[in-house]
């Protein structure tokens, strides 16, 4: 069983002016100051669903459906939290670019900040776009910035220059969550899941909760939590990176078929993860 939640919000025909709520300490109907505005409405759904988001994590964590990825997200709960004890949420923000690993880690983050500071409370995230990206990524992140609450700002890349650029705009940011595992081309040259950029690189401190993840783990915990990700991983696309270097991986091609593919979360060996793409080597 997935943990899923359906919200309805329900308008009154007696209720022009906006949305009624019964005081029934007082016995009597107040409107809403919202007063149908669309954009504070949506705001009180999202903010309910950011809280049960919270509720059915602790009950998948209870569960035994989670197995032995409960010690995963509690790991990478408690490597989240501990930087938003040291740093606060002023000076942590989350570098999202929609792609599973860093979709994975705004759940989790999302859901720490929730518990400890309230739904109402705005996560601040970048994206640093290249100048090809795939427009249903674009769209994704979009939406993914207002169904979970954050202060996007979007960036043009390449990586050092978007992150120049984010430092010289939010200066106060010490902390950057990054779903980057072991496994990523920038991965390989980190020592542990929490260190500085390299010198000479805009200075953040790297915060990378999945860094131990498999690839099948990241799969298991979006599909559990029943978490929304890009469409593309649907359509034979493994990982995603510049539109005019990454194609469907052929490990995912349907047999009998020239151009029906599996999703991306059918593939068996994580090794094959980037075979679809042509391997850029940045160093962060």
């Amino acid at each position: 069983m997935r943990f899923t939640s359906v919200f309805f919000c329900l308008f009154s025909a007696m209720a022009p002016l906006g949305l009624i709520q019964l005081d029934r300490a007082n016995g009597m109907d107040v409107v809403d100051v919202c007063e149908k505005n669309e954009d504070c409405q949506t705001m009180k759904i999202t903010k309910n669903k950011l809280e049960e988001d919270a509720y059915n994590m602790d009950n998948y964590l209870n569960s035994t459906q989670s197995g032995q990825l409960a010690a995963k997200i509690k790991e990478a709960i408690s490597a989240i939290n501990g930087i938003l004890d040291e740093y606060g949420i002023e000076k942590t923000a989350i570098a999202f670019n929609g792609g599973k690993d860093s979709t994975l880690l705004l759940h989790l983050l999302r859901i720490c900040v929730t518990k400890k500071f309230g739904a109402d409370t705005k996560i601040s995230a970048f994206f640093i776009k290249c100048d090809d990206e795939f427009i249903e990524l674009v769209h994704f992140v979009q939406k993914m910035a207002s169904m979970y609450n954050l202060d996007l700002v979007e960036l043009s890349g390449p990586m050092k220059h978007g992150l120049a650029l984010y430092k010289e705009k939010q200066s106060h940011i010490v902390a950057t969550m990054m779903g980057t595992r072991s496994t990523d081309p920038i991965g390989k040259y980190m020592k542990s899941n929490i260190q500085w950029t390299d010198g000479g690189w805009p200075k953040f401190l790297r915060v990378c909760p999945l860094f131990d993840w498999s690839y099948g783990e990241v799969w298991k915990g979006i599909r559990d939590l029943s978490i929304s990700y890009c469409s593309l991983y649907d359509a034979g696309f493994s990982s995603l990176g510049e539109c005019t270097k990454t194609t469907k991986n052929p490990a995912l091609l349907i047999k009998g078929t020239e151009n029906s593919y599996k999703p991306a979360y059918t593939l068996n060996d994580g090794k094959l993860e980037r075979s679809n793409r042509e391997q850029s080597d940045p160093k962060l």
